[in-house]
């Protein structure tokens, strides 16, 4: 959304590819953040019941499963 934001307030016209390319690509960097944050926060996550239930906290997936698909 933010991006979108940031298109449309952009001091010229956007074409629908530029566009589109953008929110791709700013959604697959969020992904990988929030992936990359995960693995670094995987045992803090074990203590706390908000974050128990994740799938690396929780043992449902391995960290190596989860740095193939941040990269």
């Amino acid at each position: 959304i933010t991006t979108i934001g940031g298109l449309w307030l952009a001091p010229m016209p956007v074409s629908l590819t530029v566009a589109l390319s953008a929110v791709v690509g700013s959604s697959l960097a969020v992904i990988c953040a929030n992936a990359l944050n995960m693995i670094w926060e995987r045992n803090a996550d074990r203590l706390m019941a908000r974050t128990r239930g994740r799938p690396l906290a929780a043992g449902r997936m391995e960290t190596q499963t989860a740095a193939v698909f941040a990269a």
